[in-house]
């Protein structure tokens, strides 16, 4: 794909606009849909779990409860959650009374994590709605396609795991209590939130210029469809309102696209990009599709159409 060239003028972008175009399209890009599966099973979560607890909190509650007395950095690598994370969870977690934190006494430098009696009441009390979310996101596919699918989440992640080690849950005592947690490695919500995570450290490194994946993707479909409402665009590129406003007001403060009334409707916003919006897509798009295609890098080739099949399903079905 040709880049546009860094020259002004209007007559810059029609001879950008041509080229400018996913492989796949935005609706069928992985990252896309990564993002649109991880926005459905945070409704289903929503609806089932909440209570004021999160997914990665409910990932630390259950880490600790396999693994008591971890130092935080493990428990980060147990819970997929990076440092500044896994900190900010721990925070809020004792905060609530959840867990404690006791220094290592062979290193007064670490703090060691255990739940108390609280939290693992919270954890024992989450798990059945837990499990209920993720049977319903499982209940988008047929059996066997969901098992297909947490394979290639795995191998995305690089946590392939051989069939006959294959644990769905681990059995928890702990305090009194005695109950089975999901083994984070076999749910769906988890792996797709981890997934998630390596999309959002291939862009930062291939394509990032302050331009962030949302972003790219309402410049994208504003091109694709010059002239479309903001409401519109919300539902194109799977924005909610708040987040759609927020993302075209980013955009236009940098002057990469432009909102003029409807003569038709004067409540409504008509949108289109501008010369240099124009232009950074056409300059990001060779990037983004690097992107995409590392992503999917770890499958095999055969598998690669399974996956954004199956991912496509859950994402327009959900």
């Amino acid at each position: 794909m040709d880049r546009c060239s860094s020259g002004t003028g209007g007559g810059s972008a029609p001879a950008c606009a041509a080229a400018i175009d996913l492989p796949t399209g935005l609706r069928l890009a992985p990252g896309h849909l990564i993002r649109v599966v991880q926005q459905v099973h945070e409704r289903l979560w929503a609806g089932h779990v909440d209570h004021g607890l999160t997914s990665p909190q409910y990932a630390v509650l259950g880490s600790l409860a396999r693994a008591p007395g971890i130092d935080q950095r493990a428990l980060g690598s147990h819970a997929s959650l990076d440092k500044t994370s896994c900190a900010d969870v721990v925070a809020r977690l004792a905060g609530r009374g959840w867990l404690e934190r006791t220094r290592d006494p062979q290193d007064g430098r670490r703090n060691l994590l255990r739940l108390t009696p609280e939290g693992t009441r919270t954890l024992a009390d989450a798990t059945p709605r837990v499990i209920r979310t993720q049977e319903r996101l499982a209940g988008l596919l047929a059996r066997e396609e969901h098992d297909r699918l947490l394979g290639t989440l795995r191998r995305i992640t690089g946590a392939g795991i051989a069939p006959e080690r294959r644990v769905t849950a681990v059995e928890i005592r702990s305090r009194g209590e005695r109950f089975a947690v999901p083994e984070l490695l076999w749910t769906p919500g988890h792996l797709i939130r981890v997934v998630q995570q390596v999309h959002e450290r291939l862009w930062a490194g291939h394509v990032d210029r302050g331009l962030t994946s949302p972003q790219y993707a309402v410049l994208l479909a504003i091109h694709q469809e010059p002239g479309v409402d903001q409401r519109a665009l919300g539902f194109r590129v799977s924005l909610d309102k708040t987040s759609c406003a927020d993302v075209v007001a980013r955009l236009a403060g940098r002057g990469w696209l432009e909102r003029t009334r409807d003569p038709q409707d004067g409540r409504r916003n008509l949108l289109r990009l501008t010369p240099e919006g124009t232009r950074t897509l056409a300059d990001a798009t060779p990037d983004v599709a690097r992107v995409q295609r590392l992503l999917l890098d770890p499958l095999p080739e055969e598998e690669r159409a399974v996956f954004t099949g199956l991912m496509a399903r859950i994402a327009y079905q959900g």
